[in-house]
Parts: structure tokens; C-alpha cells; sequence
């Protein structure tokens, strides 16, 4: 494996046989659901997922993509039939986990913003077929000025919409990614089991907030937020409290390791 900055990419990393990449996924379900010789990964943190077990945990990039006026925007280059022939566009704080061998790709680059993220992949797809006429791209997430450049950059390539098959290839999970997801939801509801044998009538929607943060990250989840309908409305202010006869109703967003980050369905706690 190889990795290369923007500053030098004359020479890409050998392409080497077929069976050279190991994908964490399976590569000719994903083979049968494009339509095109090659496609572009950019919804972050998507792009991460077929690149290793899980989502590379970018700790500075955890819960925000700025880079001073540009954006964090890591990209997947996958050539149909070739996943030997991947390549991995990241951010060059990445280069640890690369270092550590996390990465499948066997070309992986370092960009520092979204405009360079681009060129390095229009420059590595001209490089493996200069008259590629489909390329599949995911349009929701490409930023307005990378989106311009890769148009630009392949005006003789038609840039279709690739979402609906890297969503299918998603539904279908390994009894790996089962298992985390699991452990995931379970973690969750001790965590929410805890907050509500700690609280009672009067605990206000922040304490139950901070509480269910401080049994998240214990447990060693990513606490990304909790909406709880409390108080005398269902949308009751953010510093309602906890009534007696009124069932709180809580919604939550975390994680574990980068892959469990859907938000649990609407309900009662005391009910989960």
C-alpha cells in the first residue's frame, strides 16, 4: 500500500493482480448493482465503510468537517470488477490508521480539503480509463465546488446518480456487522435503563440528557444527542421536567466505533 499527497501524484501505487484487495464487502453483489464502469463513494462517513471492517474513527473530524473554508470529504474510487484497483482519498491525519494496516484500498491518498479531494480523483480516473463514459457519483454529498471541478474534469464523462446501489450493497449486513449492531442498541438500553432507575419526577430534560451521556461514553459509545418530548406538550421546552402520570418519550443518536449512528425509534424508556 501506498499513499501520496497532492503534491505528487505522477506515479500511483501498482494496481497488482485482481485478487490483490480483500474487500470487507462483497464486491460482485456490488459489481451486479452498478450501472457503469466506475463509481465514487463521498457521503461521509460512507465512504469509510467499505474501506475497512468499520468507519476509520478520524477523531478531528468526529462530529464536524470543516477545514478552515473548505471541508473534510473523503472519497472511494471503485472501478467495476477491479477492486484492486481502488483507491482511498482521505485526510493525512489518516495516515496513522493507514499505517496500522486499516485500510483494504491499495492506493490511498491524502487531500486536505474538498476542491484537491476532487482532483485527486478525477486524476487517478483518468489515469485508469481516460475515456470512461459513466462514472456513478453520490450528488447529495458532493460539495457545489467539487461537484464543478469533477464535471470540469470529465466533460466527456456523464456523472450518474450511484446512491440507490450503495444503499442496497448497505442493507445487506454480515453477521459481523449484525453482531455490532446488537451490542450497539443493547449498550444503548442499558444506558438508558440506568438514567431512568437514577431519575424520577422533577429530573429535568438536561439532567436526563447529561446522564445519558455520562452511561453512553462509559460504555464506550459516542453520545451524539437526545430529544425528549417531556412536560405538558409533546414538543415541551428543552428545560421541561419530568411530570408525575407522563411517560417521557426520548429519541438518541450515538454510535460505536463509527458504524451504529441511526437514531433508536420514538417510545417509552421505561418500556425499552
Amino acid at each position: 500500500m501506498r499513499e501520496e499527497s497532492h503534491g505528487n501524484t505522477s506515479e500511483l501505487a501498482s494496481h497488482g493482480s485482481r485478487e490483490a484487495a480483500l474487500t470487507p464487502f462483497d464486491s460482485a453483489r456490488l459489481d451486479d448493482l452498478l450501472d457503469g464502469p466506475a463509481w465514487m463513494r463521498s457521503s461521509y462517513p460512507r465512504a469509510q465503510h467499505p474501506i475497512s471492517s468499520w468507519r476509520i474513527p478520524v477523531f478531528f473530524f468526529d462530529h464536524f468537517d470543516a477545514i478552515g473554508v473548505s471541508r473534510y470529504l473523503p472519497l472511494l474510487v471503485y472501478v467495476k470488477g477491479r477492486p484492486d484497483q481502488a483507491a482511498y482519498i482521505g485526510h493525512a491525519m489518516e495516515s496513522y490508521e493507514r499505517d496500522l494496516g486499516k485500510f483494504w484500498a491499495p492506493t490511498v491518498l491524502s487531500a486536505r480539503g474538498s476542491l484537491d479531494a476532487a482532483q485527486l480523483a478525477t486524476d487517478y480516473l483518468a489515469k485508469l480509463g481516460p475515456k470512461l463514459k459513466r462514472v456513478g457519483v453520490e450528488r447529495a454529498f458532493l460539495p457545489a465546488d467539487a461537484d464543478e471541478l469533477l464535471r470540469r474534469a470529465l466533460s466527456q464523462t456523464e456523472l450518474v446518480e450511484a446512491h440507490l446501489p450503495l444503499e442496497r450493497l448497505r442493507a445487506r449486513k454480515t453477521p459481523e456487522e449484525l453482531d455490532h449492531l446488537r451490542k450497539a442498541s443493547d449498550l444503548v438500553v442499558d444506558s438508558m435503563l440506568a438514567v431512568i432507575a437514577a431519575h424520577g419526577p422533577g429530573a429535568s430534560k438536561i439532567e436526563l440528557t447529561e446522564a445519558l451521556r455520562r452511561e453512553e461514553v462509559s460504555r464506550g459509545l459516542t453520545f451524539e444527542y437526545c430529544l425528549i418530548s417531556a412536560g405538558a406538550s409533546p414538543t415541551g421546552a428543552f428545560r421541561s421536567s419530568l411530570g408525575r402520570g407522563r411517560d417521557p418519550v426520548a429519541r438518541f443518536g450515538r454510535q460505536l466505533q463509527g458504524l451504529h449512528r441511526r437514531p433508536l425509534p420514538h417510545g417509552d424508556p421505561g418500556r425499552a
